[in-house]
């Protein structure tokens, strides 16, 4: 006789109680009613406070069917692994856009289909639901009348999981001519875009809703590259992939030439796009073609970059499309008043360096306690909060900005309290501190330029490097004045 499945039949018994399939109710009003209809950070958290709750028991069910559980040591495993797996999943996946871009791939590559995941780092809070279903699974007792409830909880979770997710935006994907007009759009606004000069230049157009025929799809599945013919020449082709190389044929198909090189989005360009755009996916075009005969010219979708043009001289253009904008067109003055909340933050590690320094002098226990307390709240918020966030559309930003905000409280009121206890008997000490103080804001901030002229890859390196420069100066100031008894054998009471 076959031993039961303990994990398969816990997990079906958890989905099938009461707080579980109130979850799952939850979870598809809040999506589908509150969310969709009102506008709130409220909303926005309680469909990942529902979705957290129910998740893991959805886990330990597909690690059961695989791997059978017969006994409780086995069937712990499983919790521990599934409630971690999310946890994990989800921490990175808010905290790191690249892990962020990768979970998303892995995601569309299981569904068939393009996917999107916001990252939110204030989401992170909806992991208290976590733990309070993870609280609920050590304590459960496997109840076997409640099983067909559990049996039909699964699917409904399983469909309101990946309907829960927000409506994704390509940007300029559809290009369609009409009466000899040129009109191109995106999947995600009931609203397009019009030109009367073969793509040089765009007009919106309301209430113009443009399909693009599942543009993603067909072109994952091409074996060849799309080809366009330019009815100028009929011997003329332009052949592309999804995000590659536009290649050119000038003898109907039998040799290929490149004509524009693929290339791949940046750190900084992903970033800039998911911020001035809500809702950005980033693919990189083209991902969309047309001819346009009037003025014998081929224009490209290329996604938030707008569209392409290769005019009738064979020269390219790249054209804005309403807010779907061509990187190299934003100015380097629009990209750096994004850094304006570093500048900031570069005053603050400063000031928090100032007032570490004075350890060294100050060794009471209030100036551990203020200086302990300004580390835990500012760094932490330093490294969650991304650079353009005191612009972003995402109203996440602004309940984690409130770590800032504190900070600007902490920082100068602690520091000037330093300077008043280190004047009585240490003044000769401040202005030998100003170096280091300053240099660290100094290189903190230029070390994020850098990263926003493309110099430095990633945002997080320019980060961990201009702290680690920080603490490099505190230890040169430390040891340069490690041998003064004045300093080490007098304290400030």
């Amino acid at each position: 006789m076959n031993k039961p499945n303990i994990a398969l039949g816990k997990a079906i018994s958890f989905l099938a109680q009461p707080i579980s399939l109130g979850a799952i109710f939850l979870l598809f009003i809040n999506d589908h009613l509150l969310r969709t209809n009102y506008i709130s950070w409220i909303f926005g958290k309680l469909g990942d406070f529902a979705w957290l709750f129910i998740f893991p028991p959805i886990l330990v069910v597909l690690f059961s069917i695989f791997f059978r559980s017969h006994s409780a040591s086995q069937t712990k495993a499983f919790g521990v692994i599934a409630y971690g797996l999310t946890a994990a999943v989800f921490t990175l996946a808010n905290l790191f856009g690249g892990f962020n871009d990768w979970i998303v791939s892995v995601i569309a590559s299981f569904l068939g289909k393009p996917a999107m995941l916001v990252s939110d780092p204030t989401d992170l809070v909806a992991l208290f639901a976590l733990y309070i279903s993870w609280r609920l699974w050590v304590q459960h007792k496997f109840v076997n009348g409640a099983k067909w409830r559990g049996v039909i909880a699964i699917p409904i979770l399983s469909l309101l999981t990946i309907a829960n997710a927000a409506a994704a935006n390509y940007g300029i994907c559809c290009l369609d001519i009409r009466e000899g007009i040129l009109y191109a759009g995106s999947q995600y606004q009931y609203s397009a875009y019009k030109s009367v000069d073969g793509g040089m230049t765009w007009k919106t157009e309301n209430d113009l809703h443009l399909e693009c025929d599942d543009f993603l799809f067909d072109m994952n599945d091409a074996t060849s590259p799309q080809k366009i013919i330019q009815d100028g020449n009929v011997n003329v082709f332009y052949g592309f992939d999804l995000g590659g190389s536009i290649e050119k044929s000038d003898d109907s198909g039998e040799t290929w030439t490149v004509i524009y090189p693929s290339r791949h989005y940046r750190e900084i360009e992903k970033m800039l796009y998911k911020e001035r755009v809500y809702s950005a996916v980033i693919s990189e075009g083209p991902n969309n073609a047309i001819y346009d005969k009037q003025h014998d010219h081929v224009i490209f979708a290329m996604g938030h970059q707008g569209v392409l043009v290769l005019d009738s001289e064979g020269e390219w253009h790249a054209v804005a499309v309403g807010e779907y904008v061509p990187y190299e067109s934003v100015s380097f003055s629009e990209k750096f008043s994004y850094l304006t909340g570093e500048i900031f933050v570069s005053i603050g590690l400063a000031l928090l360096l100032f007032q570490v320094m004075s350890l060294r002098m100050i060794r009471d226990r209030r100036q551990k306690v203020i200086v302990g307390i300004s580390c835990a709240v500012f760094i932490p918020t330093v490294f969650l909060v991304r650079p353009f966030s005191f612009q972003s559309k995402y109203y996440g930003a602004h309940i984690l900005l409130a770590g800032y905000y504190i900070s600007a409280f902490l920082l100068p009121v602690g520091a000037l309290d330093t300077v008043m206890r280190l004047f009585k008997d240490f003044r000769r000490y401040i202005p030998q501190m100003l170096l280091p103080v300053i240099s660290s804001g100094v290189l903190y901030f230029a070390l994020l330029v850098l990263w926003l002229a493309d110099i430095l890859p990633y945002y997080l390196l320019a980060k961990l490097i201009g702290f680690s420069l920080t603490a490099f100066l505190y230890f040169l100031w430390q040891r340069r004045n490690r041998e003064d008894s004045y300093v080490l054998e007098n304290r400030i009471a």
